[in-house]
């Protein structure tokens, strides 16, 4: 459902890749557009095996200081992920697990 809702509702704002990931990966501090919703399309490549990919959101008035938001675990090679948004930075960390996983991981905002 939140796949179709992102695919349908607009384009893309802001767009984060990584390639070859490895181990967990947390991502640069992102200011976001003022809106009340983080509607993110994941789509991964090299969930085979005993690959697995969860990503924790977290959020921050200052860029600094941040609260985890939620963990959501990506099941599928397109997902969409949805949580409401309260303050103006998010940043993400790409959670890792498998023998030896090799993925390539878009997040488009």
């Amino acid at each position: 459902m939140v796949l179709r809702m992102f695919e349908g509702s607009r384009d893309a704002l802001l767009s984060y890749g990584e390639s070859n990931v490895t181990t967990n990966t947390t991502s640069e501090v992102i200011h976001m557009p003022a809106v009340n919703e983080c509607n993110i399309l994941v789509e991964t490549q090299g969930l085979e095996g005993d690959a697995a990919l969860s990503i924790k959101f977290e959020e921050s008035d200052n860029g600094t200081d941040f609260t985890e938001v939620g963990t959501f675990p990506v099941h599928e090679s397109r997902y969409g992920i949805l949580f409401a948004k309260r303050k103006n930075y998010v940043r993400y960390t790409l959670q890792v697990s498998g023998t030896s996983p090799s993925l390539t991981v878009a997040i488009k905002f």
